[in-house]
């Protein structure tokens, strides 16, 4: 059987997390020789046609070597519970090679309270992820096994471990956190889900916390992790507060320029997982100042609107007033533009994930792939800033509107009159550009991560692969490629 092709957390296991640490661009990078674990030969010829097609999805071969030695003869383990996905229930089964359970899952925590050494695994797919959490004695998930009848054989053909195929519809296949006694798995296949959410990164098996864990003739698959989520849109940058008579200002001056975002980097592994580093938000262009301030308007004059009609004393008394024109306004800045939005980063494509200093994996005679990382977003584009105005005259007051009696008790002037607003004020100055969103950066793709002090040893006969970086978004940083990155 041939593998569809391997493809970020954006948190890979969910559970807690206390640390992180830093992925750099240049640690871990492929020098051509071959890095695993142990073995300098393990890889050899392993990259060779590795990248070809991944991006288009084409298969990969997990290998069809023959695992360790097998028979035809041989006999599932006596005390082991049984698992069928073609003819097995987990409403009427009980783990028994007669009544062999449907899932996984409902096999484990059988075989965890009756301390069974093996969950042996008919042939055929189990859409499920596997959860090994708190294992306090030995387990091994045994593929490698046909059922037919009531009878389970051993297949030994070349290729037997494709057979069976843990394809999980998570982000990982397999997960595993304190299985304190060794726990591993045997003849089969385990794949991540193959298509990713946006920014989602993917991972064949993560092993964390204190745990005893191998491999032996595995094929393990990461698929291509997901490119960085869309980047959301430019948001309109708020508008100052201009009535053209508060705020203006004596010397004007041109908004600012708003600061590009930063771009995105490398991601940082944590207990559970892959965290990117997306492009940073740009900054909003500043606001032009308004223009300097309108002059003050005119006043009316003693003969205007301070003097009474008619001559009469009384009207001279009651219409003592003053009425001034309205100032004249200054311009508006023009509003700053709005700054973009940062760029998301892809996910991670891995392989085989391993962290923690009581973390210890063994790995023999198997194939683990790691998929092409996920792609990074451009930035969102920061947006022009909106025009300035010009500064307007004030407007004119009047007063004395309406006729005219000669009554001590009311008087009004015959003609209106109108007194002249202030004149404008000066022009308001242009806002700044907005600044434009920093570019994500493409997921990583790394056969192994081996993190926090955990411990992995391989076996020559078995191989890592990598996938290609995710490709940076616009002018973003391309993700690291390696078979294996060692992470403090």
């Amino acid at each position: 059987m041939k593998l569809a092709k391997a493809g970020a957390l954006v948190v890979l296991l969910g559970c807690s997390s206390s640390s992180g640490f830093e992925v750099a661009d240049a640690v871990g990078s492929d020098d051509g020789t071959g890095e695993t674990a142990t073995d300098s030969a393990v890889d050899s010829g392993v990259d060779t046609g590795v990248d070809t097609g991944v991006d288009t999805g084409t298969p990969l071969d997990g290998g069809g070597e023959v695992g360790p030695p097998c028979s035809a003869a041989d006999k599932p383990h006596p005390a082991a519970v049984f698992v069928s996905v073609g003819s097995g229930s987990d409403a009427t089964g009980d783990g028994s090679a007669l009544a062999p359970f449907k899932t996984i899952a409902k096999g484990i925590p059988v075989a965890k309270v009756k301390a069974a050494p093996v969950l042996v695994l008919d042939q055929g797919t189990y859409p499920e992820a596997v959860q090994l959490v708190d294992l306090d004695a030995p387990l091994t998930l045994q593929g490698g096994w046909k059922r037919t009848g009531t009878v389970w054989f051993r297949v030994c053909e070349e290729g037997a471990r494709e057979l069976t195929l843990i394809q999980s519809p998570a982000a990982g296949a397999v997960y595993v956190q304190g299985a304190r006694k060794r726990t591993g798995l045997e003849h089969l296949t385990v794949i991540s889900k193959t298509t990713p959410d946006p920014g989602q990164s993917l991972f064949g098996i993560a092993v964390r916390g204190q745990s005893l864990f191998y491999l032996d003739d595995v094929v393990v698959s990461a698929w291509k992790a997901g490119a960085g989520a869309p980047t959301p849109a430019t948001p309109t940058a708020p508008a100052p507060v201009c009535d053209g008579v508060a705020g203006c200002t004596s010397a004007g001056s041109v908004g600012t320029t708003g600061a590009n975002g930063s771009v995105g980097g490398a991601g940082t592994f944590v207990a559970d997982g892959y965290v990117p580093k997306n492009g940073g938000d740009g900054v909003n262009g500043g606001n032009g100042s308004h223009g300097t301030p309108g002059a003050t308007g005119a006043s009316s004059a003693t003969d205007e609107c301070n003097w009474g009609c008619s001559g009469s004393a009384g009207c001279n008394a009651a219409l003592k007033t003053t009425v001034v024109g309205k100032p004249g306004r200054c311009g508006c800045g023009g509003i700053g533009g709005s700054a973009g939005k940062g760029g998301k980063s892809g996910g991670a494509s891995v392989g085989l994930y391993v962290h923690g200093a009581a973390a210890v994996v063994d790995v023999k005679n198997s194939v683990i792939l790691a998929g092409d990382g996920g792609d990074g977003q451009s930035g969102g584009t920061g947006t022009p800033a909106s025009g300035f105005t010009k500064g307007s005259a004030g407007d004119p007051s009047t007063c004395n509107t309406g006729g005219c009696t000669g009554t001590v008790s009311a008087c009004y002037y015959v003609t209106s009159k109108s007194i002249a607003g202030g004149a404008a004020g000066g022009e308001g100055r242009a806002g700044g550009q907005g600044g434009t969103g920093g570019a994500g950066a493409g997921g990583p793709s790394y056969g192994l991560v081996q993190a926090a002090g955990a411990t992995v040893t391989i076996d020559v006969p078995s191989k890592l692969t990598k996938g290609k970086g995710g490709a940076g978004g616009g002018v973003g940083l391309n993700g690291d490629s390696a078979l294996k990155f060692t992470a403090p």
